[in-house]
């Protein structure tokens, strides 16, 4: 079937799609135009506008593993960026002050400073579509909230990429512990400290 189809289904009623499959229909095309790093980081000043200078906004996704090297945490060459494309933005906010609200404060400071539709939003993450001024295209943005403590969980998991979570949480199963975007914990549930993604 082609989206076409999907989309003319839809239209007649014989396909109801959830809100996030709604928003992916409605910006298809959108979609898939390409984002350069430039337009990543443009994304990424808006978001730390509506965080607030209280709060630390990161890039993470993809851009981080091609763009930042989060182990020399040093910019990889100019040639990698300026050939560097993606097709959503992934921002992680952390925040030790993080209550159920806390993402939906965000947003709404996000909607005075930019485009923005939603179509799922959570107590630790939210899932829309962000306008990107220079294109006149929307694309994909995910937000993610964590506190200091769950950083280095945070950081692994939301930069990936996803082959290398699973490998990493299969190596944790095999010691009897669980990992995920918040912990590290050992067998007995247990926190084990974490201070760096290298931990």
């Amino acid at each position: 079937r082609s989206i076409e189809d999907i989309r003319d289904a839809v239209e007649r009623g014989d396909v109801k799609p959830t809100k996030l499959q709604a928003m992916g229909l409605k910006y298809y095309d959108d979609f898939q135009m390409p984002l350069t790093a430039q337009s990543v980081n443009t994304v990424g000043k808006l978001v730390r506008i509506a965080a607030g200078s209280s709060r630390e906004t990161m890039i993470v996704g993809s851009f981080r593993r091609k763009v930042y090297d989060p182990i020399l945490k040093v910019k990889r060459p100019g040639n990698e960026i300026a050939e560097f494309r993606t097709k959503d933005v992934d921002i992680l906010i952390v925040d030790d002050d993080k209550h159920h609200n806390t993402l939906k404060e965000i947003i709404a400071a996000l909607e005075k400073v930019a485009s923005v539709e939603f179509a799922a939003v959570g107590e630790h993450q939210c899932m829309g579509a962000i306008l990107i001024p220079s294109l006149g295209k929307f694309k994909r943005i995910d937000i993610f909230v964590c506190t200091s403590e769950e950083l280095p969980c945070a950081l692994l998991a939301h930069t990936g990429p996803a082959g290398y979570n699973v490998q990493m949480r299969q190596v944790a199963h095999e010691k009897g512990w669980t990992l995920n975007e918040h912990h590290l914990k050992d067998e007995k549930d247990n926190i084990i400290e974490t201070k760096t993604e290298a931990d």
